[in-house]
């Protein structure tokens, strides 16, 4: 299982004691170039961590994420391709 750092799992913590859930933005970047942002909601780190561990196992580019807050939510649709 994957670990966070301490900053990143002290912020999640003082969310869940706060607001009982916690909000990323994640974007990644396919093999065909097509790019997307989205955002999800938990309510535990460690539905957090296995997410973590299933983008690593089906992701097929580039993919990040940070932690939010419900007011900077991000949203894109899938768009783009290489060559284009």
């Amino acid at each position: 299982m994957k670990n966070l750092d301490l900053k990143t799992e002290n912020t999640i913590l003082k969310q869940l004691l706060k607001d009982g859930e916690f909000y990323i933005n994640y974007w990644d970047t396919d093999c065909d170039g097509c790019s997307s942002a989205n955002f999800k909601k938990f309510t535990d780190i460690e539905s957090l961590i296995k997410w973590i561990e299933n983008c690593f196992e089906d992701e097929e580019g580039s993919w990040g994420w940070d932690l939010t807050d419900k007011d900077n939510l991000e949203f894109h649709e899938p768009a783009g391709y290489w060559g284009m």
